[in-house]
């Protein structure tokens, strides 16, 4: 309470004590200054309130004084201490201004106090740092400390009152504390002795300032606020605030500085955009309210919320945890680097994504909801992109967009790539889905595909290049799959829909290999298969689908044609001794039959190896050939049987039965004959997965 009494002894010091007379400048120690020639001493009051023009009061000599009053109403003096020590245990700033020169000290051992209704400022020596003793209690006021000054005492910066670090201060045993406001313009150098000093202010205003310590020092505050469009910095030490808020500027962390933001950082931006670089470890919320706000050259571990009128732009950053809920837009330029811990997975809820830059998934779990993308995604090997609800398009005016999946990605639900020309997604890892996959405009599949749960739907112009296995059902929707290299394996049904290719083009150089489980040709689809195709299943060509087998390269159980209109164009068919081929219509038989059985075939007497059935079998062969099993006298051994309505093959003689007997066996079997064949079709089944059948006819199948 000794600051009101000093309060108290404005108004009785021209009889208790020393007082300026006039104001005008001169010196401390000169008895002409002081009314009634009345010099200051150890047991004299003094006062320097003189009302009037401004004026200095030089001290020059090394002084001590019981208490002093500087300023008052109307008075503007300046206390200049030029290179001695001015010891006063209370001093009371009210106007005016205290001036430190050529290595001077004011040792203010008890209380240095400011209770002013302007502005008030303590300058030291630019060159010569000197220490600020005792402590600093700021009533009202706004006091400015300029030059070089080592607080070492305890600030209280009340309420109404403002304490300006302006210049170049050091912070080692001084802890600021109060409810007022705490401005830094110039540096501030941490170095406390317990390695962490404090600001508890209401606010810490960052306003153009650097915050510096070369031994990794601390510094702890309440609210943290940056509010003008000026770069701040945080050189070598960690600032630890309970909250921050920015509405402009930048917060430039280097050297292993870094911003720990206990509770949350709010950005409310009005003008220009604001900026914070390095280290940034948020607790709490990222809270982008308004504005535009860049996290750049940054490690960002926070949770994240963009409102709709703001944008949140990270350029180079790296993520380690957080949940970002946009409503805004965020905007990647450079990389986005993800590298989460498998339990702090990294994810991003609803708004719009502009990715302008990368997008690398290094560690743990990305997660992508509710989000349009643009540009590049790169999931590393054993991290992992889970994508739900999510839109990916890539835009060819930033040579497109590039998904590189060597890890697992994720679609939780329904999702839609979309790739416009020249976008890429490049698949050495795993893409898995518990719904559909919507893949439009032009990709590279490859690698493994599971949508085991849902189907795999094709829209646009789509290529295999390398082995590719999709576990699920494939659709061809208005789509071309081209099979350009390696090998595809669908452990699904593959459907060709309306205006679809499934296209397995003849290239020399290379192996290509196609196996499906199903493959259902829809009306005015097609399906070209020159490289070897291989259906586990049936093949369907419905009424209207094409299917252009070249070479022999389809290999198939079961082909099942429906239909009148349906076109079966054939050179070559390489088929297991099992298919049967099931035509919904009617079929004239002409040309040459070529049948290649595997020599390792062993048929007895009496097996029948159906071949095609049919709703009406007319004509025959003009030649029937078999190559591969007894091929010096196979017509002995073998013979082709018409039905009205199906074409097998039959074991009707043992070997050394002469070509004469058998050219005489009629081309329809007696009803005997059928009966046997019936009776014995069992046995033929047995050997069902023994060889291999071709079909070379110039017309083999005609509907009509």
């Amino acid at each position: 309470m000794r600051f009101l009494v000093l309060i108290l002894l404005i108004s009785s010091t021209v009889s208790a004590g020393s007082s300026w007379s006039n104001p005008i400048s001169g010196l401390f120690g000169s008895s002409n200054s002081w009314l009634g020639g009345l010099l200051p001493g150890l047991n004299v009051p003094t006062v320097i309130s003189a009302i009037g023009d401004p004026f200095t009061v030089i001290v020059n000599e090394v002084t001590s004084l019981p208490s002093l009053v500087l300023g008052g109403v109307g008075s503007a003096p300046t206390l200049l201490i030029d290179g001695v020590t001015l010891t006063v245990p209370d001093l009371l700033l009210v106007s005016g201004n205290i001036k430190i020169i050529n290595g001077g000290i004011l040792n203010c051992t008890n209380l240095l106090t400011i209770n002013t209704t302007g502005i008030v400022n303590i300058d030291v020596d630019l060159n010569i740092a000197t220490k600020l003793l005792g402590n600093l209690n700021i009533l009202q006021g706004n006091l400015v400390l300029n030059g070089v000054i080592d607080l070492v005492a305890k600030i209280e910066v009340g309420l109404g009152g403002i304490l300006c670090l302006n210049g170049t201060h050091t912070i080692s045993t001084c802890d600021i504390t109060g409810s007022g406001i705490v401005q830094l313009l110039g540096n501030l150098i941490i170095d406390p002795s317990n390695l962490i000093c404090s600001i508890e202010t209401s606010v810490f205003q960052l306003l153009g300032g650097t915050i510096s310590s070369v031994t990794s020092k601390t510094l702890q505050c309440n609210k943290l606020a940056i509010l003008d469009d000026l770069i701040n910095t945080v050189d070598g030490c960690l600032i630890v605030a309970a909250d921050v808020v920015i509405n402009a500027g930048v917060l430039d962390c280097i050297n292993g500085g870094g911003l720990n933001v206990i509770g949350n950082l709010v950005a409310s931006v009005s003008a220009n955009v604001a900026k914070i670089t390095g280290l940034l470890n948020v607790n709490g919320l990222i809270d982008l309210k308004v504005g535009v706000l860049i996290l750049e050259n940054i490690l960002v571990q926070a949770d994240i919320s963009v409102d709709i009128a703001a944008k949140l732009l990270f350029n180079n950053a790296n993520c380690t945890r957080g949940i970002f809920n946009l409503n805004g837009l965020l905007e990647i330029q450079g990389i986005l680097n993800i590298n989460a811990q498998l339990q702090a997975a990294i994810s991003i809820l609803g708004g719009e994504i502009q990715v302008l830059g990368n997008i690398l998934v290094n560690s743990g779990i990305f997660n992508l909801k509710n989000c349009t993308t643009n540009g590049p995604l790169s999931i590393a090997q054993g991290a992992i992109l889970q994508l739900e609800a999510v839109i990916w398009v890539a835009t060819d005016i930033l040579n497109a967009g590039t998904v590189i999946v060597d890890g697992l990605l994720q679609l939780p639900s329904t999702c839609n790539l979309t790739g416009l020309p020249g976008s890429t997604l490049l698949n050495k890892g795993i893409i898995s889905a518990v719904a559909d996959i919507n893949v439009l405009g032009l990709l590279n599949l490859n690698g493994i595909i599971n949508v085991t749960l849902g189907n795999l739907n094709l829209k646009g112009s789509h290529v295999i290049s390398d082995t590719c296995q999709i576990l699920g059902n494939v659709n061809l929707i208005e789509s071309v799959l081209n099979v350009q290299l390696g090998n595809l394996q669908v452990l699904g049904n593959v459907v060709v829909g309306s205006k679809s290719s499934l296209i397995s083009l003849l290239d020399v150089n290379a192996n290509v290999n196609v196996s499906v489980l199903g493959l259902d040709i829809l009306a005015d689809a097609s399906a070209i298969v020159s490289n070897p195709l291989t259906v586990l299943g049936m093949v369907t060509v419905r009424n209207g689908g094409l299917l252009q087998n070249l070479n022999g390269a389809l290999k198939c159980k079961s082909l099942n044609l429906i239909g009148d209109t349906c076109q079966y164009v054939v050179d070559i068919l390489n088929l297991d001794l099992d298919v049967q081929l099931d035509v919904d219509l009617d079929v004239q038989l002409a040309g040459i039959l070529n049948l290649n059985v595997s020599a390792d075939v062993n048929l007895q007497v009496g097996d029948v190896i159906p071949i095609l059935q049919c709703k009406s079998l007319l004509g025959k062969f003009d030649q029937v050939l078999f190559n591969g099993m007894d091929a010096l006298n196979p017509q002995s051994l073998t013979q082709v049987l018409y039905t009205p309505t199906s074409l097998k093959m039959a074991r009707v003689a043992a070997a050394g039965t002469s070509d004469e007997t058998l050219s005489n066996a009629s081309d329809r079997p007696s009803e005997e004959t059928k009966t046997s064949e019936e009776t014995q079709e069992e046995n033929g089944v047995n050997k069902m997965y023994a060889g291999l059948f071709t079909f070379m006819a110039a017309i083999v199948l005609f509907a009509f």
